[in-house]
Formats: structure tokens, C-alpha cells, sequence
């Protein structure tokens, strides 16, 4: 942790280079040797992996580049959650004040289209529990009405939205469909003035609302 760097004792029992601190629980599972690789997330260690050896051995390279992998990958998970949770924080404080003053429709806009773009963040989120808690947030910011009609989108206003849901530009959109990009820019404003939507995160989420798209 300290040198923020895999390191390896190929006798742990031996190794001058360690604090000894948890000699007990190594040598209670046997391990001989031990490579300790570190999680880094900005300037901080979140946590340590560990691979050990009941024999004595020297780590080859693959087993360092597949645990240097694992705690990158980990970290990666560290700093998504730590997005959701500053995010979450942020949609929690809009959802009060837009409460407080009796949602004014600005206000309202902005919780929707942050509650989108959290929608979208927990695409790259994989840890169960943390996609279930983004769920929970949104729909207690965005309470689907007890009656929903959806609004008539033309099939090909749908393929708007479908593409705009995937994340897709106006000209990837238009390469796709084999349409101009002009034809494309007006088929998404008319989609999001039937979604009454003012922005293309905010017309996705309403049509996944609406079951229109995926």
C-alpha cells in the first residue's frame, strides 16, 4: 500500500521487506509465498489482492499481469460507484428543491434529465446491488404516472429514438438508415416534441417509460 506497487515475497516467512503483521493468518492457510497487488483510485489504495502459494515460488509474469488486471478492473468498479453515489447525491438535492418550491418546471426538466444520464452511467455498471440502488433512485425521482399514455411516434420517429438510445450521433443515425442528416435532425425533433422532451437523454428516458423503446 504504501509503494503503491505489486509486490512479491517469495518466502514470506523469510522476507525482511514486510511488517509481519499478519503472520498468523498466513501461516494458518500454509501460503510459502505471497504477491500483494494494490487497487488505486486517485490518490488512494481501496484495497490490496493477494495470490499465495503453499510452495515456494517465484510469480511468473502472466499470474502479475492477470492480478495487476483484476485490481484495475476492481478500481474501475470502485470509481463508477463512487460516480453513482456523487450523482445520486446531486438528483436527491434537485428532487428536494424541486419539491420545496413546487417543482417549476425547470427544475423538474433537470431532475429528468439527470435521472437519464443515470440511466445511462449503470450501463457500465455490473455489480447487481449497485444497478438495483440506481433503479430505486430513479424511479423514486420519476414515478411512473398511474395512467400512461404513450405518446404516437411515426415507425420512423421510433428509429429515432431506437438510435438515440443507442447513443448514436445524428450522422452515424443517417449512415444507418441510408437518410440525410437533415432528414434525421427534423424526425428527432419531432420525436421529442410528441415526448415533450427538451434534450435527447431526457426523450430516451421518456420512451423507455413509455415502453416505446427498450
Amino acid at each position: 500500500m504504501v509503494d503503491r506497487r505489486p509486490v512479491a515475497a517469495t518466502q514470506y516467512e523469510r522476507s525482511t521487506a514486510i511488517t509481519h503483521h499478519y503472520d498468523r493468518e498466513v501461516s494458518g492457510e500454509a501460503i510459502v509465498s505471497l504477491l500483494a497487488v494494490p487497487a488505486i483510485v486517485g490518490d488512494g489504495v481501496r484495497a490490496v489482492l493477494y495470490v499465495g502459494e503453499r510452495v515456494a515460488t517465484q510469480f511468473g509474469g502472466d499470474i502479475v499481469r492477470r492480478t495487476v488486471s483484476a485490481a484495475q478492473n476492481l478500481a474501475w468498479e470502485f470509481t463508477v460507484a463512487a460516480e453513482v453515489e456523487r450523482r445520486v447525491s446531486e438528483l436527491r438535492q434537485a428532487a428536494a428543491l424541486s419539491a420545496a418550491a413546487d417543482a417549476p418546471s425547470r427544475e423538474r426538466q433537470e431532475v429528468r434529465e439527470a435521472a437519464a444520464e443515470l440511466r445511462e452511467l449503470s450501463r457500465v455498471v455490473q455489480d447487481p446491488e449497485l444497478l438495483a440502488r440506481i433503479d430505486a433512485i430513479g424511479r423514486l425521482l420519476l414515478p411512473a404516472p398511474t395512467e400512461l399514455v404513450a405518446p404516437r411516434l411515426s415507425p420512423r420517429e421510433v428509429d429515432m429514438v431506437t438510435q438515440l438510445a443507442l447513443g448514436r450521433r445524428n450522422s452515424q443515425i443517417a449512415e444507418a438508415l441510408g437518410l440525410t442528416e437533415a432528414t434525421v435532425k427534423a424526425y428527432v425533433s419531432s420525436a421529442m416534441h410528441k415526448l415533450d422532451a427538451s434534450s435527447r437523454f431526457e426523450a430516451v428516458a421518456a420512451a423507455r417509460r413509455a415502453g416505446i423503446v427498450a
